[in-house]
């Protein structure tokens, strides 16, 4: 086996630093005063879940509606800081119901990171987990994931855009939207655009006739006319984010704003996670890579965090592509990825079951058969199993009286008893 030439990954505190933030990112809107309650729930494992239990024991059921709402019978609840669970005051439960944008561009998937954060019921606009009181309620729309206005303002991440015009306002794809007079990136103008001949390319870059846009800034010395990307999906990831910040121009090959070689290449594979192959050679952003293969490295799966080449597997995790692993005694040849979460990939090979960068720790399963439910829930041809965690490291455990079919329909083997209990006369 390769010996391993960079640092361990370290457990998940990486990922637990990741999930602590409040989901919606960006500054605290100024210009709201609804407040969340005291009242909160915590999921338990610090994952997202909709299957939580009341103090008294008894079962509860939270349905996601995105963009970090929850709801059940009585209230509604949003994500705050630390995985807690607020419940918003005054809010009507019944007509309740995030707004959505119309882009039939636009691929909403389960890996997005945030979804569109303004919500309504019969009286207010909430978002996040205030009341936005200075919009006008029946002309608020929402053109974006972050971007909303009314018929006199406009907005990005709930905070109002002072130079933005209503009325000529429209979004261009990912952070950038445009009025008559101005363009944006992320709610800020971009003063050296060009509104006429401004062209968005992905989420990272985009140009006008004389500039190349790294964001909000410009590409010093990058040549619009030649400049092209080789990623333009709206599928909303992290990884796939990743992929887009690869790019070629008349200097070169780009990763984001590092020119990587200064010469043109035939080829570049961008695999996410940092990696690209260019003419064959490996690149970790703007790093040449020569332990790994550039004819035979993949990605595993496509938002996995396993890349592999004919030599083994290899994982990542939140750690950008200078710190990875080779999976001991993993065969790239069968190996594939179960599911993927951000907690940490499940995978398996025909040896055995893998958490992330380490075996599975897990009962005797029957691996041709094994398949994921959800991520915290598996089954082979004779068993059902949950995958737990309280204070140590993630087992997978046989779910007692359940056969494979029993929890196709529960999240939780929590949730399966509250059901199975309920439904006794």
């Amino acid at each position: 086996m390769r010996k391993k030439r960079f640092h361990k990954i370290g457990g998940y505190a990486i990922l637990f630093t990741f999930l602590s933030l409040p989901f919606w990112g960006g500054p605290e809107p100024s210009n709201t005063i609804e407040a969340p309650s005291e009242r909160h729930f915590s999921p338990g494992n610090a994952l997202p879940s909709i299957d939580w239990s009341k103090p008294d024991g008894s079962c509860t059921t939270k349905v996601p509606l995105g963009g970090g709402y929850y709801r059940d019978e009585k209230s509604i609840f949003v994500q705050g800081e630390e995985t807690n669970y607020f419940e918003l005051n005054g809010v009507d439960v019944n007509s309740f119901k995030l707004l959505s944008y119309d882009d039939t561009r636009d691929v909403k998937d389960k890996l997005s990171y945030v979804d569109t954060r303004y919500a309504k019921d019969k009286h207010r606009i909430y978002c996040n987990s205030r009341v936005l009181n200075s919009v006008t309620y029946t002309s608020f729309t929402v053109v974006a994931e972050n971007y909303a206005h009314d018929e006199h303002r406009v907005f990005y991440s709930c905070e109002e855009i002072p130079l933005a015009h209503a009325s000529s306002f429209h979004s261009l794809g990912w952070d950038f939207a445009a009025d008559e007079l101005h363009i944006f990136h992320r709610g800020e103008p971009l003063l050296e655009a060009d509104v006429g001949s401004f062209r968005v390319l992905n989420a990272h870059f985009a140009t006008d006739e004389r500039h190349v846009f790294l964001g909000g800034e410009v590409l010093e010395h990058a040549d619009p006319e030649s400049f092209q990307v080789y990623n333009t999906s709206r599928k909303k990831s992290w990884v796939n984010t990743q992929k887009q910040g690869w790019a070629q121009g008349k200097r070169g090959v780009y990763f984001l704003e590092s020119l990587v070689i200064q010469k043109a290449a035939r080829t570049v594979r961008p695999l996410g996670r940092g990696f690209a192959v260019i003419d064959a050679t490996v690149y970790c952003e703007d790093k040449l890579d020569a332990e790994l293969d550039g004819e035979t490295l993949r990605e595993v799966s496509e938002e996995s965090f396993y890349v592999a080449d004919k030599s083994g597997v290899y994982y990542q995790g939140f750690s950008d592509c200078h710190t990875y692993d080779q999976l001991e005694g993993a065969d790239p040849e069968s190996f594939e990825v179960l599911v993927h979460h951000l907690e940490a990939d499940v995978a398996k090979d025909k040896h055995q079951l893998y958490l992330g960068p380490s075996r599975m720790k897990a009962p005797r399963v029957h691996l041709p058969s094994f398949e994921s439910i959800s991520w915290s829930k598996y089954r082979d041809r004779t068993q059902v199993y949950r995958l737990e965690w309280f204070d140590g490291p993630f087992v997978l455990k046989v779910v007692e009286d359940a056969g494979p079919d029993d929890l196709r329909a529960y999240k939780t083997e929590q949730e399966y008893r509250c059901r199975k209990k309920e439904r006794k006369p």
